[in-house]
């Protein structure tokens, strides 16, 4: 009779049944991935064959396979949140040293630092030490505040970085402008200078200075011809007992033109180092050797700007350093454009001690790095920075954390440095509907699955790309699943009603006589 074969596709159809309802249940499940229901006849074993015409005796549930299709991805506001765009798994901690995967994102951190999920097993990944991520470490929890790495934003002195850059300046002087109404260079008067900019660099302890630049346009000389045509005059006429005091003033006098000083400060130099000279000069040879030092030193070329700096501490900085805008100008150097307003000398070496950083002690590193004008240009047009860069930073603490779509963990520091921390991996699988489900959106690794092979997202075709602030929803289709649930409840009516057509015919069996 055909009990057998009615029975069993009312338990195939109560399985299929399961299964959509299953489905259905989890249609806004995180990471859900749908399964389906797959049947298998059934044929009665004989010795010597089923026949030429078999019948069989009904179904049976072969598999409940599950399909990892590619879920939509809705935003949210949680930055740890998560979704895989693409194939892969990621990684979590079992809770006792072993793996299990999912495709559930939705993370967040314990009290420990530690990126988990709602169940509390912690995400695996490449862990950074000191910002640096070595390729090939094995996987281990992400931990984001992890005490053992120095992750408390380390402070950098300008100049400090591997390139070595310090201050990148681009600058355009007016070449329209006049020498300053002021020869004598000043910080602390306008008038002593054309233009000025400046900057904040970093000493080795991460503390702020601001590093301002002054700019002196050059006259060709004039003004060093003509103070030495006065001092000339007034002396009567050139040194003819001794040249001593002659070399001595024409020493003292190039000194000071290298350190970029005033023509009246070269003179003033220039006469004290005549008057200290052995044997002593008189004040009339004094005056007389101040004028042949002038004249003595090369005239300064057109198209020149000597550059200064002064080093100040920003208001309300903490002791011990001090304020230096008492302490004085720094002669930076000159420089020196061509007719077409191109710069011929761009870039100088700056040093600055700790008592130039206001310093009573030596409390940080001295400070070395270069000054770069490469790009300055003169051009007939208005004083602009065009670009003004340094290498520098303070010490900073973690602010925030961003993923990117490689998986890399950023960490934002309040000083404005990223660096990372960590970096999430995913597995592949050859045969992802071999592995075994767990629950609470894990699989585990089975013999069907084969081994997992753990690469960075979107390192190949077999990883998708990560997307932070993200969840991938459940790849439940319901409508398909609805109509599905329609097709097996008439299988099932189906099925129980070949059952009571048996016991029809049985009856009629039994009732005769």
């Amino acid at each position: 009779m055909g009990f057998q074969q009615g029975l069993s596709g009312l338990n195939a159809s109560s399985k299929a049944l399961d299964t959509v309802g299953n489905n259905i249940a989890n249609s806004g499940t995180i990471g859900f991935k749908s399964g389906s229901a797959q049947f298998a006849d059934v044929f009665a074993a004989s010795l010597s064959g089923a026949g030429a015409a078999p019948v069989g005796i009904g179904a049976k549930v072969s598999a409940i396979v599950q399909q990892f299709s590619q879920g939509n991805i809705s935003v949210t506001n949680n930055p740890l949140d998560t979704a895989i765009n693409g194939g892969g798994f990621f990684l979590m901690d079992d809770g006792s040293g072993g793996t299990v995967y999912g495709r559930n994102g939705q993370f967040q951190l314990d009290k420990d630092g530690f990126i988990v999920n709602s169940q509390g097993l912690q995400l695996k990944g490449i862990a950074a030490v000191n910002g640096v991520i070595a390729a090939g470490s094995p996987a281990v929890p992400l931990r984001l505040f992890d005490p053992t790495q120095s992750l408390s934003g380390t402070p950098q002195a300008t100049g400090g970085s591997s390139s070595g850059s310090g201050i990148q300046a681009n600058v355009n002087l007016d070449s329209r402008l006049g020498v300053p109404a002021t020869p004598v260079f000043n910080y602390s008067d306008p008038t002593s200078y054309n233009q000025s900019t400046a900057t904040t660099v970093y000493d080795s302890l991460g503390n702020p200075h601001t590093y301002s630049m002054y700019f002196v346009k050059g006259d060709g000389g004039a003004s060093v011809v003509a103070a030495a045509a006065a001092i000339g005059a007034a002396a009567g006429g050139p040194i003819v007992s001794d040249p001593v005091p002659q070399a001595a003033a024409i020493a003292a006098a190039s000194a000071a033109a290298a350190a970029g000083s005033s023509a009246a400060a070269i003179g003033a130099a220039a006469s004290a180092a005549a008057l200290a000279a052995a044997p002593p000069a008189t004040a009339g040879e004094a005056a007389a050797a101040s004028a042949a030092a002038i004249a003595a030193i090369p005239s300064a070329a057109p198209n020149t700007w000597q550059v200064y700096a002064t080093v100040t501490n920003p208001a309300g900085a903490v002791p011990p350093f001090t304020d230096l805008s008492a302490g004085g100008a720094i002669a930076v150097g000159t420089m020196t454009f061509n007719t077409s307003g191109a710069l011929a000398s761009p870039a100088f070496a700056v040093a600055l001690t700790d008592a130039q950083l206001g310093y009573s002690g030596a409390v940080a590193s001295p400070q070395t790095f270069p000054l770069d004008f490469s790009g300055s240009t003169q051009y007939g047009t208005q004083f602009a920075v065009n670009a003004m860069i340094q290498d520098g930073y303070a010490a900073g603490t973690l602010a925030g954390f961003n993923i990117g779509k490689d998986g890399l963990v950023l960490g934002r520091y309040t000083n404005g440095q990223t660096k990372p921390v960590g970096q999430v991996i995913l597995a592949s699988f050859r045969n992802p509907q071999g592995l075994q489900p767990l629950g609470d959106n894990r699989w585990a690794q089975s013999p069907t699955s084969g081994d997992p092979i753990v690469g960075g997202p979107g390192s190949s075709g077999q990883y998708g790309v990560l997307q932070a602030s993200g969840l991938e929803d459940s790849n439940v289709d319901l409508t398909a699943e609805l109509v599905n649930m329609i097709t097996q409840q008439r299988a099932y009516q189906a099925n129980a009603q070949t059952i009571k057509t048996q016991d029809s015919i049985l009856q009629t069996l039994v009732n005769l006589r």
